[in-house]
């Protein structure tokens, strides 16, 4: 559940490779491991689903994430009952042994956030505590800019012009437009296509707060004040 790494690359963010999840991750004779409820509690992006109420909309968000990734198959995972019937079901209520086995593989113990059963658990029994960068701006009182208004729009020149004005005396163009050694130091242009791609990219950014340094490339370089 982690920003996308084509969107970790535009940001300028983008470390050391991050280590792939799959196989179960067995424990060793006499290493205790973690409770998967305890590695959850650690990830600041998610948070555990606890609540016993079906209606819930977390709780339906997650059981039709759950059928929707196994309805393929004559046996789901963890061996809900009456499952030929239900995985083609949408929309119908969440099953009680849904949150049963939520809550109870939440308290097994893994080796580590590789384990197959920790990847099911944080992927069908937690919410995303992230947004999308773009839903935060109103409470700044900006607006996204979007293709739907034309590169030539004053708007799109000023965030471009700080874009270029911001990189065109280093070496870097983090953002990979193309072009930059001829663009960069001409003044009052309409933005690059690829420029407002860019700024499209990064909306969909997930992030926990106004602190992210996604909402503030965002914030600076792809919205208007509000009118």
């Amino acid at each position: 559940m982690s920003t996308s790494v084509a969107t970790k690359a535009l940001l300028g963010l983008l470390g050391a490779g991050t280590a792939g999840v799959g196989g179960m991750y067995l424990l060793k004779s006499g290493d205790s491991g973690k409770y998967i409820y305890e590695l959850i509690d650690e990830d600041a992006t998610l948070e555990l689903l606890t609540s016993k109420n079906k209606e819930d909309e977390n709780w339906k968000s997650a059981w039709e994430q759950y059928r929707i990734d196994n309805k393929s198959k004559d046996r789901d995972p963890w061996g809900i009952g009456n499952w030929s019937s239900l995985k083609n079901n949408a929309g119908k209520n969440v099953p009680q042994e849904f949150l049963n086995k939520c809550e109870s593989n939440s308290k097994k113990k893994v080796g580590s956030k590789k384990d197959a059963l920790y990847v099911e658990v944080s992927k069908w029994c937690a919410r995303e505590k992230r947004v999308a960068a773009s839903s935060l701006l109103d409470s700044d009182n900006k607006v996204l800019l979007t293709s739907d208004t034309q590169a030539s729009d004053n708007a799109w020149k000023a965030v471009w012009d700080a874009y270029r004005n911001d990189y065109k005396e280093t070496s870097n163009n983090p953002w990979g437009i193309q072009d930059w050694d001829n663009l960069k130091s001409k003044d009052n242009q309409n933005a690059p296509n690829d420029f407002m791609a860019r700024c499209a990219e990064v909306a969909k950014a997930l992030v926990l707060d106004k602190e992210d340094p996604a909402y503030q490339i965002l914030s600076k370089y792809c919205t208007k004040a509000k009118e």
